[in-house]
């Protein structure tokens, strides 16, 4: 009787012709690394290929354990030529943020070194569990998408991607794990889909959904479409994705700069970040160990806000010295307290002050407040059209995490919680909440307190 071989039925196998699929380059598991390039206009991009110990080739296809991986002959950025020396990381340092200072113009000196940070942490995509955002904030002609022209010309796959839907993205960022930079963002504010997007792609790990139409209905796709992503805009951006970003407010140039692009220098700069990203992953790799968690939980120590150090990490861990990257510690500390800043202004904070005072004046009876109270004292200091209705503070107040009960007449009453105040009282988001009022000045003609008038308003 024939019996079969396994052995011959493994060689069969994998014999196989592999799959082939379009690429612009990756890991080729732990020996190796590849990228897309064109090393003369005149000729068609192929790649380039770094394993560990051999030389630098060009190659018209590369293979891995899966595929069998054919160049893309059209993308939209600019690509490498070839892979250039760069001398130290410090060196090439220099050059990347000499070229942002020589071509955009910003306020804060230490804008140029988170800047060139991003640039370099972009090169390093599959080493972050986080992607930090960018988000250029200023009126017209503040050199908004000069900003984004530029960091797209230096960072990996700088992909600008102009007056974009979402439906024209997620495949291309899943596939390619492009930079991709949005210019006018206020043309988005009222796309659902773009929104959710961003807001997907900030986290290594997760995906965004969406329905495609087939033949037989409709079906859910998933798309990681993780990366770095810079927007500009003349608008703020929804509260959910303004918070991933590192905010940069522009303004009008006030030195000379570059009018145009120096494209050969940001070639250069491509050719020898390419380098050096070959070389880091080759070295590195992109294995989470536990010294970069316990690096992670001193970082929160030394800035206070843990979103902050997910958007700083990536960046903090490329400084080439200590002193860069205490700089950038620094401005993390500055645009964390801008921030908490900012949200003390926001519904939920005015929300709690106002619960916080009535509490003060005696509108707390038997463990209840009624909603109404509530929102009449936050109602004295706005105009008639900011007024707000018993049923949008209702809201809020649930969102604060107080419990919703019925009072007299069956008006809404929240439910005083010491336990909820004290955890409120420890975010750092409500700081300014508890912190107590200064003492009125006294005059020599007797006025009504701040109490009093908030009373008399009650009434």
């Amino acid at each position: 009787m024939n019996r079969l071989n396994p052995l011959r039925l493994i060689r069969a196998s994998t014999s196989q012709p592999k799959p082939t699929k379009l690429s612009v380059g990756g890991m080729l598991d732990h020996y190796g690394i590849f990228e897309l390039c064109q090393p003369a206009t005149t000729q068609p991009p192929s790649f380039t290929v770094q394993e560990k110990g051999k030389a630098l080739v060009y190659v018209k296809e590369v293979s891995d354990n899966l595929n069998t991986h054919k160049p893309y002959q059209k993308v939209p950025w600019q690509l490498p030529t070839e892979p250039q020396n760069y001398g130290t990381q410090i060196d090439l340092w220099k050059e990347v943020s000499q070229c942002i200072y020589d071509h955009v113009d910003l306020a804060e000196e230490q804008a140029y070194t988170v800047l060139t940070a991003w640039v370099f942490a972009s090169w390093l995509l599959e080493k972050w569990m986080i992607a930090p955002y960018l988000f250029f904030f200023g009126s017209f002609a503040t050199g908004k998408t000069r900003a984004l022209e530029v960091l797209s010309r230096v960072s990996m796959r700088g992909w600008l991607a102009l007056y974009t839907t979402a439906a024209n993205i997620y495949r291309p960022l899943e596939t390619w794990k492009a930079s991709l930079f949005l210019d006018e963002a206020e043309i988005y504010g009222d796309k659902h889909e773009i929104l959710g997007l961003l807001n997907a792609s900030y986290r290594k790990g997760q995906y965004v959904c969406r329905q495609t139409e087939k033949a037989e209905g409709y079906e859910t796709e998933f798309f990681d479409c993780f990366g770095f992503k810079a927007i500009a805009g003349t608008k703020e951006l929804a509260r959910t994705l303004q918070s991933r970003c590192i905010i940069f407010r522009t303004s009008q140039a006030t030195r000379k700069i570059h009018f145009f692009i120096n494209e050969q220098q940001c070639t250069q700069l491509r050719n020898k970040l390419l380098k050096w990203r070959f070389t880091t992953m080759l070295t590195e790799g992109t294995e989470l160990t536990e010294g970069v968690w316990k690096r992670g939980e001193e970082l929160v120590e030394q800035i206070g806000s843990q979103r902050e150090v997910e958007l700083f990490y990536p960046l903090i861990s490329v400084a080439p010295t200590k002193e860069i990257e205490e700089e950038l510690i620094e401005y993390a500390k500055t645009a964390s307290k801008q921030k908490m800043e900012e949200l003390s202004l926001t519904t939920e904070s005015t929300c709690l002050a106002a619960i916080l005072e009535a509490k003060e004046l005696g509108y707390l009876q038997n463990g209840r407040m009624y909603v109404r109270d509530i929102t009449k004292l936050i109602n004295i200091t706005l105009t008639l059209d900011e007024q707000w209705r018993e049923r949008f503070t209702s809201g809020i107040c649930s969102r604060l995490g107080f419990q919703k009960s019925k009072g007299a007449g069956g008006r809404a009453v929240i439910v005083w919680n010491e336990k909820l105040i004290e955890r409120l009282k420890k975010d750092t988001r409500y700081a300014s909440c508890f912190i107590p009022p200064l003492p009125e000045p006294r005059s020599e003609r007797s006025l009504p307190s701040r109490a009093q008038e908030w009373k008399d308003a009650m009434h």
